[in-house]
């Protein structure tokens, strides 16, 4: 099992073995990462900026961990990242005030056992977390004091998750569609 870490002002040539030569983005760590890996991403260091598609994290590696440090680091999508669905034409009569959206995420999990904690997630002009985007069930998922908002789409999504746990996290600010969606086949525990 090891352990990497990120920080806004880091640098994806780095090893991401230690603070001083953390990465720059979540995409380098969860790319590197192996199943049962941590990623710590340091919140003293500046922001996580989503500066390109690119840059939006898909997740593969199961009982991974990704977990602020010294404080909650923000990642941030810019409003801009993931890119808008182009075929959606936006504002109509229903949706006076709605921009374009993607249903992407800037963080996606399609793994098992993958924990989200002390992070915040803002300004994604897609979704912020979603878990199951690949529509294959599976088991484990835990977003712990997490914190989206500033989301055009959905703040967070729990779909094909068995034993899903969401646990003293805030979904604010959130698009058109609900604030959190969790599909009705899995077993979910929701606390504070």
């Amino acid at each position: 099992m090891t352990t990497y870490y990120i920080k806004g002002n880091g640098n994806d040539s780095s090893d991401g073995l230690s603070l001083a030569n953390a990465f720059k983005t979540l995409v380098k760590a969860v790319t590197v990462a192996a199943n049962n890996d941590t990623i710590l991403i340091d919140a003293s260091n500046g922001t996580i900026f989503i500066n390109s598609e690119n840059e939006c994290a898909l997740i593969t590696k199961n009982n991974l961990t990704i977990k602020g440090i010294n404080g909650m680091p923000k990642i941030d999508g810019r409003d801009t990242w993931p890119t808008p669905n182009k075929k959606l034409t936006y504002p109509t009569a229903e949706w006076p005030t709605v921009v374009p959206y993607t249903g992407k995420a800037l963080i996606r999990v399609n793994a098992h056992n993958v924990t989200i904690e002390n992070i915040e997630v803002q300004n994604s002009a897609g979704s912020g977390i979603a878990y199951g985007t690949d529509s294959v069930r599976r088991n484990g998922g835990t977003v712990r004091n997490v914190k989206i908002h500033g989301i055009r789409w959905q703040p967070m999504s729990m779909n094909y998750i068995n034993n899903g746990l969401i646990e003293d996290s805030e979904f604010y600010d959130g698009g058109i569609y609900c604030p959190t969606a969790i599909d009705s086949q899995g077993d979910y525990r929701t606390g504070s």
